[in-house]
């Protein structure tokens, strides 16, 4: 793995004309050539480890792509994120684990995309994925939060959220996911709990636009 001796700055990338819609930053894995990686076979993966940091060093990157990758090791006291990125990220099969920060595994702001990731080892974390803003998709991921100090695997803060497809576990009192309805999907997730005390799906809203919840599986939640 690439180990971090500071978080990632892309200030001289950007101000040479940074990411965008045309020229996304691609960060991926690869075993020999590019796109040989195979995340079911589990080669080609890369490994970064952030040696305490969060990965980068300001929440304003935008237009980046991240494929086969491992990315852990986050500790820190105050607001201190795995990863925390900004709009139209797009994250594709990987792996966000070892992370004894106070705060998400990952964080997002708008319009950004989260599939066939696995999330796991969360020893201090309020959430394993924080969605801030409007508008995400979150499909086919796998949240292990057993034996994990983290009250929701998912918390999605605003508007516009298609949660799809994701398996859940927890104990404890950790709870699946937690949203604001106003215009999203929650659909064909399966939250397991062995028994313990907290809420499969929770979902508010203050506005009467429609949103849909259904064909979950929730299941083990002991209900005291």
């Amino acid at each position: 793995a690439e180990v971090l001796s500071a978080p990632l700055s892309l200030s001289a990338f950007t101000s040479g004309g940074g990411a965008r819609t045309t020229a996304y930053l691609i960060f991926q894995g690869y075993t020999a050539a590019a796109d040989d990686g195979d995340w079911d076979a589990q080669t080609g993966i890369g490994g970064i480890g952030c040696n305490g940091f969060t990965m980068f060093a300001s929440q304003t990157y935008d237009y980046m792509h991240f494929r086969h990758l491992e990315i852990f090791g986050k500790a820190g006291a105050g607001y201190t994120y795995l990863i925390d990125v900004d709009d139209y990220n797009t994250f594709v099969e990987c792996e966000f684990h070892t992370h004894s920060g106070t705060d998400a595994l990952l964080r997002l702001s708008l319009a950004d995309m989260v599939l066939r990731c696995h999330f796991h080892t969360v020893t201090s974390a309020e959430m394993c994925l924080y969605i801030q803003s409007a508008s995400h998709t979150v499909m086919h991921n796998y949240f292990d939060l057993v034996g994990s100090s983290a009250t929701v695997a998912i918390y999605a803060s605003s508007y516009g959220q298609a949660i799809l497809g994701n398996i859940i576990r927890v104990d404890g009192s950790g709870s699946g996911i937690q949203m604001y309805c106003r215009s999203s999907v929650c659909a064909n997730n399966s939250i397991y709990s062995a028994g313990g005390t907290g809420i499969g799906i929770r979902g508010y809203s203050s506005y009467s636009t429609p949103a849909y919840i259904g064909n979950n599986i929730i299941e083990g939640f002991s209900g005291s």
